[in-house]
């Protein structure tokens, strides 16, 4: 076990690690104390605002009440709107996993496939250099181009890796693009493999 333990560090240290955030490692602290689940905890919210009936003792996920709502002939506008709204009045603080994984310092990339802003935060408090608004980059699974969330153009981000040592954060932000699409998180996966995979071969 130790002995692992020192392979994953020089494999970190090597930049052969790349950190993967899901919603299973977005938490948040509950009424009571403890660590919930943010995905959970905004399915249920959006099901009492859509009056959509949960049974008991069930924890229902976003994709849950998104298709439960669009099956029963309603617009999907709706949806986008009251999650938007939930996560822009979230008064949460990143979780201390969060804050352990992006307070690790060998990490040049960050591939979130969630659209909250925690982890951008996370990153926020552990690199001073870190900006939302230059180190994050949006992806759009309809689209293969990776852009920054300043930039409509499509962006070199080769060459950002390669200018800044600063970490860089890959996302699909975007709540319209991955509300309700679990599939889309391997194709971020594969294109940012493939995008790092090009950048090891030209350096």
């Amino acid at each position: 076990m130790i002995a692992s333990g020192r392979s994953l560090m020089r494999d970190i240290y090597a930049g052969q690690v790349l950190p993967v955030i899901g919603p299973e490692l977005v938490t948040i602290t509950s009424a009571d104390g403890q660590q919930i689940s943010l995905y959970r905890h905004l399915a249920a919210e959006l099901a009492r605002r859509l009056k959509i009936p949960i049974p008991q003792g069930e924890q229902p996920t976003l994709n849950a009440v998104t298709c439960s709502w669009l099956l029963s002939g309603n617009a999907c506008k709706e949806i986008y709107d009251e999650v938007r709204d939930l996560v822009d009045k979230l008064k949460a603080q990143p979780s201390r996993a969060l804050l352990d994984l992006t307070s690790i310092t060998d990490f040049a990339l960050f591939i979130s496939t969630t659209f909250d802003p925690l982890t951008s935060q996370a990153l926020e408090q552990n690199n001073p250099g870190f900006l939302p608004e230059q180190n994050g980059l949006d992806f759009h699974p309809n689209n293969p181009g990776i852009f920054p969330r300043n930039c409509r153009h499509h962006f070199s981000f080769t060459s950002l890796a390669h200018t800044t040592p600063t970490p860089i954060l890959l996302s699909g932000r975007k709540i319209t693009s991955n509300i309700s699409a679990d599939c889309w998180r391997s194709r971020i996966i594969c294109d940012c493999f493939l995008t790092t995979c090009a950048i090891k071969t030209c350096s």
